[in-house]
């Protein structure tokens, strides 16, 4: 199973999450590769953007406006967004899939991704690795803001369902709770004739 704390990875049939026509995963092995891939694009281009906005603000629409940046800072967005992609997915499978479950993971992968953009940025500027890292104010804020943007996209995610699937009840289950779902299918006699998803 590729992804324990996924649901749409319980069901060994389906295929990227049911959802070929956007994502591929030729050997099965490395559906974080393409979140991954994703976080680091996102971090490096919300970072890439915060500069040129700003520079826009102050300066106008001019080509030093998206030249003028510091790529130290972009290179920090490009790896926090990869880390907190990495330890969100392992805090949910820990943590579970709940609401609490995702903001805490959230919360946890907020923390590490913020102190390793601090990080990344000093090595990039040529600073000491461990300036400014250990801050319980910084460390708070970014806890913070990743539970906050866990719990949305949870409630995003729930209500877009139920907005796709009127009448269809959705929600999450633990790992023991499925096994003894197919332990009590098998026991009656049903067998596995078909995958358990959701």
């Amino acid at each position: 199973m590729p992804e324990p704390g996924n649901p749409q990875a319980l069901n060994r049939y389906a295929y990227v999450y049911n959802n070929p026509l956007r994502y591929t995963d030729p050997t099965g092995h490395c559906p974080w590769c393409i979140a991954i891939g994703f976080g680091i694009l996102i971090g490096a281009g919300v970072s890439y953007g915060v500069q040129v906005a700003a520079n826009i603000s102050q300066n106008g629409l001019t080509v030093q406006a998206f030249t003028h940046v510091n790529w130290a800072a972009v290179g920090a967005g490009a790896v926090a967004g990869a880390v907190g992609v990495a330890t969100f997915g392992v805090s949910t499978a820990v943590l579970g899939t709940s609401l609490a479950g995702m903001m805490a993971a959230g919360a946890a992968s907020g923390a590490v991704a913020g102190q390793a953009a601090i990080a990344t940025e000093n090595v990039l500027s040529g600073r000491e690795i461990t300036e400014g890292l250990g801050h319980p104010s910084d460390i708070a804020r970014d806890a913070i803001a990743g539970a906050m943007l866990a719990g949305v996209g949870r409630s995003i995610d729930i209500a877009l369902i139920r907005a796709r699937y009127p009448g269809y009840y959705s929600r999450y289950i633990s790992e023991a709770e499925l096994q003894a779902i197919q332990e009590r299918a098998c026991s009656a006699g049903e067998g596995p004739r078909r995958p358990i998803s959701q």
